[in-house]
């Protein structure tokens, strides 16, 4: 008899346990749908300097190759600050502007990415330098989410490890060449 109790204890503070999980797990994903609406909606502006669109799974945002960057290099365009200071702004804003995302997120990834042009290592390093080079404009900017900025963004070169491709399954060599923000939340 307190065999079968102890069992019936055990079994009480693993659904318990469980139910703590699944609600956990119900309310990241809450908060990853309210972070991406949000983004979806600030980036749906009809006075955005420079149109991007919202992964709406994810909410990963990018740039694409003719926006920030020439061919081969890692010095952004001269077009490019305006278009990266409007996007800081509506970026942090949404993702740091409240206290319920701001608790949530863990990291802001800037990752570069390249074509298929040159050598696997020649990309990496040009990948690495642009989305530092982002990731420097960015931290130079005044925003009042300075802080929450250098402790939660890091840049990444992926080179040509995760190309686009076109509907005809070859890689797209412009689209792949890209600039993408991401974020994790905790608990991911």
């Amino acid at each position: 008899m307190q065999q079968l109790a102890a069992r019936e204890s055990e079994v009480g503070r693993t659904r318990a346990l469980m139910a703590e999980q699944r609600q956990r797990i119900e309310t990241l994903f809450g908060v990853r749908r309210s972070i991406v609406e949000a983004l979806r909606k600030r980036f749906a502006a009809p006075d955005l300097k420079s149109p991007l669109g919202v992964d709406p799974n994810t909410g990963a945002i990018r740039f694409g190759e003719g926006i920030l960057f020439e061919e081969d290099q890692a010095t952004l365009h001269p077009t490019a600050e305006p278009v990266l200071r409007d996007f800081l702004d509506r970026y942090l804003g949404s993702l740091l502007g409240t206290e319920l995302f701001r608790k949530h997120v863990a990291q802001i990834l800037i990752e570069g990415h390249t074509n298929d042009n040159g050598t696997y290592l020649h990309n990496l390093e040009l990948s690495q330098r642009r989305a530092q080079t982002v990731m420097g404009f960015l931290l130079s900017q005044k925003s009042p989410h300075e802080a929450d900025l250098k402790r939660l963004v890091t840049a990444s070169g992926r080179s040509f490890s995760d190309p686009i491709h076109n509907a005809g399954g070859t890689v797209d060599k412009v689209r792949s060449r890209r600039i993408e923000f991401k974020f994790r939340l905790k608990d991911e």
